[in-house]
């Protein structure tokens, strides 16, 4: 080793460490911050689906079961739609609604197939 040496410090005080237990202070506050908000977060979805879930409940106990058709042979969309559409309603848009309702895509209907009118 060196005896002597002409190195020399820029610093004329002795550097000092930050303490570790600041740095936990602040990461242990972002944890309890991160679990606090998790759990608002899982208590707003709770009540958010129990209202929901109630809120559902009544909607089914207020509507009328849904009116079925089974098409006979020579029967047409047209023709059942223009028989049982509500009064004033657009008769295009009531067989957007059949066809919707139903899961179609085409208007071309079957004989013996049962189609759900909607209200």
């Amino acid at each position: 080793m060196l005896k002597y040496s002409t190195y020399k410090s820029i610093y004329t005080e002795p550097v000092q460490k930050p303490s570790i237990s600041s740095g936990r202070r602040s990461t242990h506050l972002s944890r309890t911050a991160k679990r606090t908000m998790l759990v608002l977060v899982l208590l707003l979805l709770t009540c958010t689906g129990v209202v929901s879930a109630f809120a559902s409940s009544n909607d089914n106990a207020n509507k009328k079961p849904l009116e079925t058709v089974i098409v006979m042979p020579g029967d047409t969309l047209w023709e059942i739609a223009s028989e049982h559409k509500p009064q004033g309603k657009d008769i295009r848009k009531y067989i957007d609604s059949i066809k919707r309702v139903n899961g179609k895509h085409v208007s071309s209907i079957q004989a013996g197939e049962v189609l759900v009118l909607p209200n």
